[in-house]
C-alpha cells in the first residue's frame, strides 16, 4: 500500500516546504508593516528574530524579520525609464523624417488611384448605360 519516498520526490518535498515557509515570512512581514501603517503605530518589532530549524542534527536559522532596501532598484528604474523615453522620442523623430520622406510617394500614388478608381466609375456607367 505505501511506497518509499524516493530522494528526488524528499528533495521536491523539502524545497517546497522552504518556499512555503518563505512566502509565510514574507507575508506575516507585509502584513505587519501594512497594520503599522493603517493605524500609525510603530512598527513593533516579533519577540524573536529568528526561528531555528533542526534538521537531522543541522541547525538552520531562519530569518523572521527581513529588510529591504530599493533605493538601488528605484535608481535602476529610473535609468531604464530614462533611456526609454529617450529611445521613444528618437523613434518617433526617425518615424517624422521617414514619413516626409515618403509622404510625396504616397500622396502621388493615392492620387492616381484616384484617377484609376474614377476611370474605372465611369466604365462601369458606360457599361451599364449600353445595357438598358
Amino acid at each position: 500500500m505505501f511506497r518509499q519516498v524516493v530522494t528526488p520526490d524528499i528533495r521536491l518535498i523539502i524545497r517546497g516546504l522552504f518556499i512555503l515557509l518563505t512566502i509565510i515570512a514574507v507575508g506575516v512581514g507585509i502584513v505587519e508593516y501594512q497594520m503599522a501603517t493603517l493605524t500609525h503605530r510603530p512598527a513593533q518589532d516579533i519577540f524573536a528574530y529568528r526561528v531555528v530549524v533542526t534538521i537531522a542534527n543541522y541547525l538552520i536559522p531562519v530569518p523572521m524579520k527581513i529588510e529591504t532596501y530599493f533605493s538601488r532598484l528605484a535608481y535602476w528604474f529610473t535609468i531604464w525609464q530614462q533611456q526609454f523615453v529617450e529611445e521613444a522620442f528618437s523613434a518617433k523623430k526617425a518615424a517624422g523624417e521617414y514619413w516626409k520622406q515618403s509622404k510625396p510617394y504616397i500622396e502621388a500614388a493615392m492620387h492616381n488611384l484616384r484617377i484609376k478608381t474614377r476611370q474605372g466609375v465611369q466604365q462601369m456607367d458606360e457599361y451599364i448605360r449600353e445595357y438598358r
